[in-house]
C-alpha cells in the first residue's frame, strides 16, 4: 500500500507537472513538480509526526491554541526537508527521462516486429501495447522512487 504522504507527493507532482511542462519544458517541469510534491508531503505530514511524538513522550498534544503553539507543530522542518525535496525533484526528472527512453525503445521494438509480421497482424495502432507498458512501468518506477 501507499502512504498518505507518498500519495500527496504524486498528486501534487502530476498537477504541477501538467501545468508547467508547456512553458518550462519537460526536465525543469519534472524537477519543480517533484520538489513541490515532496515539500507538500513534508508540510502536510509533519504536524501528525509531531503530535505522535508528543503522545509517545506523554506530553500535551497542543499545550495551547495560540498561533505559536500551532506553528510549533512544524518544528523540525527546515533545510533537511528542502534538501530532501531537491533530491526527489532530481529523482523525478531522471525517472521521466528513463520513462521516455523506455517508451522509445518499446516503440522501436514494436515497429521492428511489425515490419517483419504479416500485414493482417499490423492492424492494431502503432505501439499501443508498448505505450501502455511504458506508462505502467513509469507509474511503478515513480512509486518505487518515493519509497527508496
Amino acid at each position: 500500500g501507499m502512504r498518505v504522504g507518498s500519495a500527496t507527493t504524486l498528486v501534487v507532482y502530476e498537477l504541477v507537472r501538467a501545468r508547467l511542462v508547456g512553458f518550462l519544458g519537460g526536465d525543469l517541469a519534472n524537477f519543480v513538480a517533484g520538489l513541490l510534491g515532496r515539500l507538500s508531503e513534508v508540510y502536510t505530514v509533519q504536524p501528525l509526526k509531531t503530535l505522535r511524538s508528543r503522545q509517545q513522550l506523554g506530553h500535551a498534544l497542543l499545550p495551547s491554541l495560540s498561533a505559536s503553539a500551532l506553528l510549533r507543530l512544524w518544528d523540525g522542518v527546515g533545510i533537511a526537508a528542502l534538501a530532501d525535496a531537491i533530491k526527489i525533484g532530481i529523482r523525478f526528472l531522471l525517472i521521466e527521462r528513463l520513462r521516455a527512453l523506455l517508451q522509445h525503445l518499446l516503440l522501436v521494438r514494436a515497429q521492428r516486429r511489425r515490419a517483419g509480421a504479416p500485414k493482417a497482424a499490423a492492424s492494431e495502432g502503432p505501439g499501443d501495447a508498448a505505450e501502455q507498458t511504458a506508462e505502467e512501468t513509469s507509474a511503478e518506477i515513480r512509486e518505487t522512487a518515493l519509497g527508496a
